[in-house]
This record gives structure tokens, C-alpha cells and sequence, in this order.
């Protein structure tokens, strides 16, 4: 009998189109919301840090694209050819903004999205696309006014040493 434990393949050995995590509860403690002409993922509830907010759930692709996220060399998360009527919140990574510091961030070996730190009820979930993305296929001017803001963010093949320095291991922050 296989576990899911034992049924989750390094993302390494998947291959074009293979899913990931097709079989997940809608998660209540998220909603995405419309705001300054942008779609954004808030938090519904106060979430821990460290607990996982939500699967990433997908396909995996070889190309990245504006709305994939690269979760190994070579390996993006993308959506499904087919999609299903309201299944926006299947596909939560797609409104997971940008920021210089986050709140949240991907654990590809677990294929889950999770927090960084405590997120409050009402408040934005972001992350560092410099965390996953070699090279962005949509690099844009960040505007998330953090003192500690990376400028144009293109990808971190792009990012100095001291750059990249500053990426932290998620394992070395606490909150």
C-alpha cells in the first residue's frame, strides 16, 4: 500500500505534465481579493508561523511562464491544460504576490506553500520570487517599499553575492 508520504516524488524525477497534489481540500483559511487593479491572497484567519497555508497544486512544466513557479531546475509549477469551473483557490500560488519580505514562502520538497512568520487575519500572503525564480519570464520594477527592496526583480541568477546573502534559509528565521 503507498502512503502519500511515500507517493511524493522528488521534484527532480517528474516529469512535463505530471500533477501535483490533484486530490486537495479547498482551504478556508485564504481568499483572494481585488485591490489597486491587482489580485492578491489575504489570510481569512490568523495563521501560525511554519504551518502550511496551502498545497501547491498543479502541473509540472519545463518553461516557466508570468504565472508559474519554479520549483526545481527546469521544474515549474503551472496550471492544468483543463481547468474546472471556481477553481481559483485550487491554484493558490497564482495570486501570491511579490514582496522583499515576506511573509510566506514554497517548500518544494513538500510541494506546499507556508508561513514565514505569523500572518494576521486580513493581512496580505506574499513571498520572495527571488527564492524560487533562476530567471523570471516576466521581470518587472518592484514596488513593495521595504528598505530592504531588490529593485528590479528578474530572477536571482541576477542577484549579487551579498545579494543573495540576504535570501535567507527559511530554517534561520523565526518569528
Amino acid at each position: 500500500m503507498t502512503t502519500s508520504d511515500s507517493a511524493v516524488l522528488e521534484i527532480e524525477n517528474l516529469d512535463e505534465g505530471y500533477e501535483i497534489n490533484d486530490h486537495t481540500e479547498s482551504n478556508s483559511n485564504i481568499e483572494m481579493k481585488r485591490y489597486n487593479d491587482y489580485k492578491g491572497l489575504f489570510a481569512r484567519k490568523d495563521i501560525i508561523a511554519g504551518s502550511v497555508i496551502f498545497p501547491m497544486k498543479g502541473i509540472i512544466s519545463t518553461r516557466a511562464n508570468k504565472y508559474s513557479v519554479q520549483m526545481g531546475q527546469d521544474k515549474h509549477i503551472d496550471f492544468p491544460p483543463v481547468r474546472k469551473p471556481n477553481d481559483d483557490l485550487d491554484y493558490a500560488w497564482q495570486y501570491v504576490n511579490h514582496s522583499c519580505e515576506p511573509n510566506g514562502y514554497v517548500n518544494a520538497e513538500e510541494y506546499t506553500f507556508c508561513a514565514l512568520r505569523n500572518i494576521r487575519k486580513g493581512e496580505e500572503i506574499t513571498f520572495n520570487y527571488l527564492t524560487t525564480e533562476s530567471e523570471l519570464a516576466t521581470p518587472f520594477r518592484c514596488e513593495c517599499g521595504s528598505a530592504k527592496c531588490f529593485g528590479f526583480i528578474r530572477g536571482n541568477k541576477f542577484l549579487t553575492v551579498d545579494q543573495i546573502a540576504e535570501l535567507l534559509p527559511v530554517e534561520s528565521i523565526t518569528t
